[in-house]
């Protein structure tokens, strides 16, 4: 089976997150900034399509992770920071939507697997936001995430991140380097 990009929208392959073999020889394509998830049957051919871009229930801002695990594969939105799953054996329908239990002014990246329902996380926190030009310390901590229920046991801090901010008249703030103390 060879899936490739012909400019269609069903076939843009540019923000690919994953691939997955189904038990009966369908290839489920998740793909991170257009969000979808797709399934193709053995010959390639679109046979269903999931998550279409959207915040409502059953839809993905952006897919930033995919995992399997036992009989479930699982989504990270981090625009919605929740998570979302299927049956690994077909993903005809999104079955759970899971929030992460971490507060909104947090971000979070998932950065490896363990046994289980679990991942782990690094968690970063700007201690300073008020967007202001100068020097920004941000808080990192990493920590085990269940899948299951989106809680988060942190194991450690990474203290002594600072960041050093400009800002012309009128612009954004930009980030222009970064230190690290300990």
């Amino acid at each position: 089976l060879v899936l490739s990009d012909d400019g269609t929208p069903d076939r843009d392959f540019s923000s690919l997150r994953g691939a997955f073999l189904l038990p009966d020889g369908a290839v489920l394509v998740v793909r991170g900034t257009s969000p979808s998830i797709m399934v193709f049957d053995a010959r390639g051919e679109l046979r269903s399509s999931l998550g279409p871009k959207g915040r409502g229930p059953g839809e993905f801002a952006f897919i930033s992770w995919v995992g399997r695990d036992a009989d479930s594969l699982r989504f990270y939105d981090p625009l919605q920071r929740r998570f979302s799953a299927c049956r690994a054996d077909a993903c005809s329908s999104l079955s759970t939507e899971t929030p992460l239990s971490i507060r909104a002014a947090e971000s979070v990246e998932i950065v490896g697997r363990t046994a289980g329902q679990k991942a782990i996380v690094r968690v970063e926190e700007d201690v300073r936001r008020d967007g202001k030009p100068g020097v920004i310390g941000t808080r990192e901590r990493v920590g085990i995430l269940d899948l299951a229920t989106g809680r988060v046991d942190f194991v450690a801090e990474l203290e002594g991140v600072r960041m050093l901010r400009r800002q012309a008249a009128g612009a954004n703030p930009q980030t222009v380097g970064v230190a690290s103390f300990t």
